[in-house]
């Protein structure tokens, strides 16, 4: 008998010809990750996550930066926002980054503003979305649902033909529009430009 401790066994058990009792297969090792192996929470991966959001990173790619799963992420705001901690001051150090990076990318635009007038407008069009975003001036003139009082629809409808004929149609139009813009030349006018410019011919 060997000193080692009893291995598990699975399946059923068969009889050795020295007479010793052996499975017929060794017991399997669990697959996958172990239960309660997820990430922990920690200010390290809070400020990392909240740093990368400040620097304009979108959140899902901000949190695989951080090695957490959309789902991981998902169950850490919902924690926050039911007043758990330390994902409570998690979300709002979230919300503390985004807000820092509109106040950063607007003055950024304010800046621009002064060199070119387009940075103006495209504040005005965020700040004020009701009067001169690019909807609002379209529901001014068409009304709600493009039916306003000024509402209007039309339908263009092109017939080409066959791909011969509409090929011929263009080949003679291209030629009555160079012929309109060559002067025509008489045989007297033909015979002075020949005589003033020698002819190549041999």
């Amino acid at each position: 008998m060997s000193n080692e401790p009893p291995r598990k066994l699975i399946g059923p058990l068969v009889v050795v010809d020295d007479g010793t009792v052996a499975p017929t297969e060794p017991a399997r090792k669990k697959v996958g990750r172990p239960k309660g192996s997820g990430l922990k929470f920690t200010p390290d991966l809070q400020e990392k996550f909240c740093r990368a959001v400040a620097g304009a990173m979108p959140l899902t790619s901000a949190a695989r930066l951080c090695g957490i799963s959309l789902d991981t992420f998902e169950k850490f705001i919902a924690k926050g926002r039911q007043g758990i901690e330390p994902y409570t001051a998690f979300v709002e150090a979230l919300e503390k980054a985004e807000v820092e990076l509109q106040e950063y990318l607007l003055l950024t635009i304010k800046g621009a503003s002064l060199i070119d007038w387009r940075a103006a407008v495209q504040i005005l069009k965020m700040r004020f979305p009701k009067l001169y975003s690019d909807h609002a001036q379209r529901l001014e003139v068409l009304g709600p649902e493009d039916n306003g009082a000024f509402g209007f629809a039309f339908q263009i409808s092109i017939n080409l033909g066959s791909d011969a004929d509409w090929r011929k149609r263009w080949d003679e139009e291209v030629s009555q529009r160079r012929r309109e813009a060559i002067p025509a030349v008489n045989a007297e006018d033909a015979k002075a430009i020949e005589l003033e410019t020698p002819s190549t011919k041999v």
